[in-house]
């Protein structure tokens, strides 16, 4: 019969070590001491306000005080550290991206070439007939147009930018955490694309969500569409962090400036 190997300390002992996870937590582990009562109360205020466990139980009851100690994502007494990310939660959201009108597709292909000078000239002329010091009647056309849409004060236009936004809640304790790898770089969404797993750092949401974003009108999974931010540390609670990472949707991130997909018309 093999000899039980008993776990005790300053008169409390042991008596249960199980592993446990939570929607709120994600794993950890779970303790349960039994000593006399006086002993029970010491060692429970041990343990209060203790930055190496989340939650502490006392419960008294006649001679025997039991103390339940919760610990989420740590080592206690033979437990393992938590390195995976079961308790993560994906969103996808909307902001508003505001562009130079230039920049729209009606424009955007006056501005190379001949063309760009003959625009730039355009423009200013548009800017001193506004200002009432010349007359102007522009060709017909894309001039035309130009006048009369900065005639109403507009100079930007707006789009609306899908974000992917994964948010991990874990403890001070945790080795989990966002990562500024990738970060102003356009990914894959999958990364199964070409991209190489140790250079990748895209967003790989669930099936359901990536459902929804291949109903994007541009939405190309072939390509590096989604922009990696700055990664976030949010403090919810005494000892509890929440970690963000989002990553921003455009049709095409250029090649230049974010290491966007390599084609013809994305300099």
């Amino acid at each position: 019969m093999a000899v039980l190997d008993i776990i005790g300390t300053d008169g409390m002992t042991r008596t249960s070590h199980n592993e446990h996870w939570s929607r709120r937590n994600g794993p950890g582990f779970r303790e349960v001491w039994k000593g006399p009562p006086d002993r029970a109360q010491t060692f429970y205020e041990t343990y209060i306000n203790s930055s190496q466990i989340d939650d502490v139980d006392l419960d008294i009851d006649g001679g025997v005080g039991v103390v339940t100690i919760t610990t989420s994502e740590a080592t206690i007494n033979g437990g393992t550290v938590n390195t995976e990310e079961l308790n993560v939660i994906w969103e996808m959201t909307g902001n508003d991206l505001y562009k130079d009108i230039m920049q729209h597709q009606t424009f955007s292909k006056y501005i190379v070439g001949g063309a760009a000078i003959a625009q730039k000239e355009l423009q200013q002329v548009i800017i001193e007939f506004e200002k009432g010091n010349i007359e102007f009647t522009p060709a017909a056309g894309v001039p035309t147009l130009l006048r009369d849409i900065r005639q109403t004060g507009q100079t930007q236009y707006v789009r609306s930018v899908p974000i992917l936004r994964k948010t991990i809640q874990v403890s001070s304790r945790s080795v989990t955490a966002s990562s500024w790898l990738g970060v102003d770089r356009a990914h894959t969404l999958k990364g199964n694309q070409g991209e190489a797993e140790d250079t990748w750092y895209g967003p790989n949401p669930p099936t359901e969500l990536i459902g929804r974003i291949d109903q994007m009108a541009e939405a190309d999974d072939a390509k590096k569409q989604w922009l990696k931010r700055a990664p976030q540390t949010r403090q919810v609670g005494r000892h509890d962090f929440s970690e963000i990472q989002e990553w921003w949707f455009a049709k095409a991130w250029s090649e230049t400036f974010y290491g966007g997909t390599n084609e013809d018309g994305n300099p």
